[in-house]
């Protein structure tokens, strides 16, 4: 069953709201480490308990750039965006994956990698030569 409206804009203000608890104490300036960057660190090793009940652990850097967020645009900088492709498939299109193949049979030194990195590409490049 879909969330209504009101259900979507709940659940993004509980993650802000969970957001929020963990860098309150930098905001309050209210904290015992002895820098912010200590701070991070310290409650990068802590386990939190997500709005939907999950346990997860935080990168120092999630949190600084929570905070950093926070500073800059307020509240509604903690809730999380909606995606610009709700509802589009993000699948590689079937013709694509074709021509995926039909290139990695001509040119082999094509690197797995560079798709994995770069998706599908309009040129791909080997040994420095435009190949398409």
């Amino acid at each position: 069953m879909e969330k209504t409206k009101l259900e979507k804009e709940n659940d993004k203000n509980d993650i802000a709201l969970f957001k929020f608890a963990v860098i309150a104490p930098l905001v309050n300036n209210n904290y015992e480490c002895k820098s912010k960057e200590e701070f991070f660190r310290t409650a990068a090793l802590k386990k939190y308990t997500l709005p939907n009940g999950k346990e997860t652990i935080l990168t120092c850097g999630t949190i600084k750039r929570w905070f950093i967020e926070y500073r800059k645009n307020g509240f509604d900088a903690l809730k999380p965006k909606t995606r610009t492709d709700t509802g589009l498939s993000r699948k590689i299109p079937i013709e694509c994956i074709d021509k995926i193949e039909k290139i990695k049979e001509k040119y082999p030194l094509v690197l797995k990698q560079a798709i994995k990195t770069y998706g599908v590409p309009k040129k791909i490049f080997v040994d420095n030569r435009n190949t398409l």
